[in-house]
C-alpha cells in the first residue's frame, strides 16, 4: 500500500464534548468528514481511528454504514493509534485528517498527495495557512512518510505530542524536511477558519452557510462554501 488515510475522531473533546455527532446542515460532523474523504481519487484505504471509550459507538456506526474500517485505541495517546495502523498496513506514507474539519476537500487531499509524491519531504501539509501557503484553514490534510511517523517512537515526547501526533515534527524543522505549497486562487482565504473547535464555531457555520439538507455532504462544492463564508464575514 502506497498511502494510508487515517481519520482521527473521538466524542470526548475537552472543549466541545460530543461534537462529532452534532448536526451541520442535517448531517453529523463525522459523516461530513467521512463522506468527503471517500471522494479522494488518490486514496482508496481510509481508517477511522477512535478510542475504546464506549461513547464513541455512534462514530463507529456512522463509519460502518459508509464502509469505513474502524480501529479503536487509547483515548489520549492518538500517536499509538497511528503507529499501530502503520505497522498493520505498512504504507509508504500516511495522510492524517482531524475530524473537526467538516469541509475537508477531497481535491485538496489529492493535491497534497501528488505534491508529496513529486518531492522529497518527510512531512507536508495544506490544512492550515502557514509558511505562506495562504490556504483556508480546514480544507486540506497532513501527510508524512512512514519513517517520519515511526521516528517519533525514538523521541522524548510529552503528552501533548502524543495527542496531536505531528506536533513534534512541526516543531522540529531542523530534524524533518517540511513542505507546503500555495493554495489555488479560489481557495486562498487564510482569514477563514472552517474547523469546529467549540460550539460557537458550529453555530456560526450553520448560520452563515444555511445549506439546508437537500444534498449529500460530498456533493457540495468547496467554492460554494467559501463564497458563503466570505459573504458572512462581510468580504
Amino acid at each position: 500500500m502506497n498511502t494510508l488515510g487515517i481519520i482521527q475522531a473521538r466524542m470526548g473533546s475537552k472543549r466541545f464534548p460530543g461534537k462529532m455527532m452534532e448536526p451541520l446542515a442535517g448531517y453529523p460532523i463525522i459523516e461530513w468528514v467521512l463522506r468527503r474523504c471517500l471522494k479522494s481519487k488518490k486514496l482508496n484505504k481510509w481508517v477511522l481511528a477512535t478510542s475504546v471509550e464506549e461513547n464513541n459507538e455512534p462514530l463507529i456506526k456512522v463509519a460502518s454504514s459508509l464502509g469505513v474500517e474502524v480501529f479503536r485505541g487509547e483515548e489520549d495517546d492518538v500517536l499509538s493509534r497511528f503507529i499501530y495502523l502503520k505497522q498493520l498496513y505498512k504504507p509508504n506514507s500516511i495522510v492524517r485528517v482531524c475530524a473537526d474539519n467538516p469541509f475537508i476537500d477531497p481535491i485538496e487531499i489529492d493535491r497534497l498527495i501528488l505534491f508529496f509524491q513529486a518531492n522529497d519531504f518527510d512531512y507536508a501539509f495544506n490544512h492550515i495557512p502557514k509558511l505562506g501557503n495562504h490556504y483556508t484553514d480546514g480544507l486540506g490534510a497532513e501527510i508524512m512518510t512512514s519513517d517520519a511517523l515511526g521516528s517519533l517512537l525514538q523521541k522524548k515526547l510529552n503528552s501533548s505530542d502524543r495527542e496531536h501526533v505531528t506536533s513534534y515534527i512541526v516543531n522540529h524543522p531542523s530534524l524533518y524536511k517540511i513542505g507546503t505549497f500555495s493554495a489555488p486562487d479560489n481557495k486562498s482565504y487564510p482569514h477563514i477558519r472552517l474547523d469546529v473547535d467549540q460550539i460557537e464555531d458550529l453555530e456560526k457555520l450553520n448560520q452563515i452557510l444555511n445549506l439546508g439538507s437537500h444534498f449529500l455532504p460530498e456533493d457540495i462544492k468547496t467554492e460554494e462554501i467559501l463564497e458563503k463564508m466570505n459573504f458572512g464575514f462581510g468580504s
